[in-house]
């Protein structure tokens, strides 16, 4: 079945997560990407969680995750040759060690994306940040956890992710221009203002009115509570709060005055927490569910990796795929026309130099000089 980008011919020259899920993205719907890496490799080949020891060439799971379906090519990034290959390349995806205002001069049909920590101008132009930084300096974190103590840093890559599916958007909306043009265009992302777009809404109030959002001061719109074998989530401002007794077991207290109306409750919530928390603790997950559903009482399961695995839903949905005997997260989103398609994994060091020598019918002395390290 077609891909919507078969024919896209995709350099992705970046270093770094945000880069390589955008081309991530790209790949799974039929662009045939080219990760062109210098002969140490991607340093995504070295960041964990790892499969094995660790000391593997192709251990990584994020670079497996992140590189799925493309091909590899050593070249060095100042190399002659890529700017050879990037006259048959429809976009060009880089960090900031790139001279892609080079290459657009001398391919002005070409677009161009260029992923940095916080731009090419301003005072912070140049510098390095991290996941922490970007939720830190963007006021997102000051948002995360529990207004009684220290602000909370969200693990993971989240905001290089959403600079990653942005920078993905901005592609796909400069290759429709050219669509209608011929011309191709510059784009620039960078994480910092990617993040600070995850924080707008809170920035938008202040710049409305002058209100400045916290963390809460209370629990009692949304709380975890530990059960018998895990955490819920509960939402426990509703008019029904005998509903929500019924749950947990504690209908004695569905007229409690201090209780029975959400600003009381709230004013009380240390007391309604010390009333769920008991009944919540002999309860199994699954009981608690099955009540709150019936009762139509919003709760959630926090999840563990093992049971996403097992997960009923995702398993019906057809969500977990798997590439080269190796299992692979489902589609970010879903086509009906032209589903996803990933046909092979995440490729070793130098797998596609051979594929390269083709495409750019390279001499056999210049195959062997490709073949051996690269080729100025």
């Amino acid at each position: 079945m077609a891909g919507a980008l078969d024919g896209l011919r995709v350099l992705d020259l970046s270093d770094g997560v945000a880069g390589q899920y955008c081309t991530r993205l790209m790949a799974d719907y039929g662009a045939d990407v080219w990760l062109v890496e210098p002969p140490a490799g991607s340093p995504m080949r070295r960041v964990g969680p790892f499969r094995g020891d660790g000391h593997r060439p192709d251990d990584s799971l994020l670079f497996w995750h992140l590189n799925t379906g493309k091909r590899s090519v050593v070249l060095e990034r100042t190399a002659g040759l890529l700017h050879r290959a990037a006259a048959g390349a429809d976009v060009v995806v880089a960090g900031p060690d790139t001279d892609l205002d080079a290459l657009r001069a001398s391919y002005p049909a070409l677009i161009t994306c260029a992923i940095t920590d916080f731009g090419p101008c301003g005072p912070r132009a140049g510098w390095k940040g991290s996941e922490m930084i970007y939720q830190a300096l963007s006021g997102y974190m000051l948002l995360t956890g529990d207004a009684r103590r220290q602000p909370l840093y969200g693990v993971g890559h989240r905001n290089v992710y959403a600079a990653g599916v942005t920078a993905y958007d901005a592609v796909l909306a400069a290759l429709f221009h050219r669509g209608r043009t011929g011309q191709g265009q510059a784009v620039a992302i960078n994480a910092m203002e990617a993040a600070v777009a995850l924080n707008g809404l809170a920035l938008l109030r202040y710049a409305y009115n002058g209100s400045f959002q916290k963390r809460a001061g209370t629990a009692g719109l949304v709380s975890l509570v530990q059960c018998q074998d895990g955490w819920i989530v509960l939402y426990a401002a509703l008019p029904d709060w005998a509903g929500v007794c019924a749950v947990f077991g504690v209908e004695a207290h569905a007229n409690d005055p201090r209780f029975m109306h959400l600003r009381e409750r709230n004013q009380h919530w240390a007391d309604v927490y010390e009333l769920l928390r008991p009944a919540a603790a002999g309860l199994p997950v699954a009981e608690v569910a099955r009540r709150a559903q019936a009762r139509k009482v919003p709760v959630g399961r926090v999840m563990t990796p093992q049971g996403l695995w097992g997960a009923e839903h995702l398993r019906a949905r057809g969500y977990w795929e798997s590439v080269d005997g190796r299992p692979i997260l489902g589609p970010a989103f879903r086509m009906e026309a032209t589903p996803r398609r990933v046909e092979h994994g995440a490729p070793t060091l130098g797998e596609h130099q051979a594929d390269l020598a083709s495409w750019l019918g390279l001499s056999p002395a210049e195959t062997r000089a490709l073949r051996d390290g690269g080729l100025a």
